[in-house]
């Protein structure tokens, strides 16, 4: 079993137990903080994915640390990946877990890349934009990106709209390099 499907099942049973026991959004910010410490620590990371270090070792240094800050289910959970030799995969577990608790909220999840930060405004204006486009809720994830120049990039789902400097730029140059006609005079 590849590790996307494996962490896919991992988050749908605790999906699923969240929902069962009315912890849905208790589990998801347990699993915000998990991931918060897996992006800032280069150790931690190493400590999870690390073969050498023995599995009660990592569940009791995952229980020093976050014993107290977690609900009982999150960290039963984390014990039961250490257990079945998934630690590894606690970050993509987490994403998908993620993914399916806005599925279940409602809400979709864009990513906007800007050439500066977005102003309150602009951010609402967006936001709306995506609720106009799906329907949904829209979880806005903000990238600043120079390189734009100006304009911006917006992902939805499958969708890309690009309105930046650079892609218009992009788009330019592969017109004149596929433009066939050579002028002949």
């Amino acid at each position: 079993m590849t590790n996307a499907r494996a962490a896919g099942r991992y988050a749908k049973a605790l999906l699923d137990l969240a929902v069962e026991r009315n912890e849905l959004e208790v589990v998801q910010s347990d699993l915000n903080t998990v991931l918060a410490s897996i992006q800032e620590s280069r150790e931690f990371r190493g400590l999870l994915a690390s073969p050498v270090i023995k599995p009660h070792q990592k569940k009791a240094v995952l229980k020093a640390v976050f014993g107290s800050v977690l609900s009982a289910n999150t960290n039963l959970f984390l014990e039961l990946l250490v257990d079945h030799g998934r630690e590894g995969i606690t970050k993509q577990v987490i994403e998908s877990f993620h993914a399916m608790y806005l599925k279940v909220k409602g809400i979709t999840h864009a990513k906007i890349t800007t050439s500066v930060v977005l102003s309150p405004e602009m951010r609402a204006r967006f936001e709306a934009m995506v609720t106009q486009m799906t329907g949904m809720r829209v979880e806005l994830e903000e990238k600043v990106d120079e390189n734009l120049i100006g304009g911006f990039i917006l992902r939805v789902n499958d969708q890309q709209i690009d309105t930046s400097v650079t892609g218009q730029l992009h788009k330019l140059k592969q017109q004149y390099k596929d433009n066939l006609y050579v002028a002949d005079f």
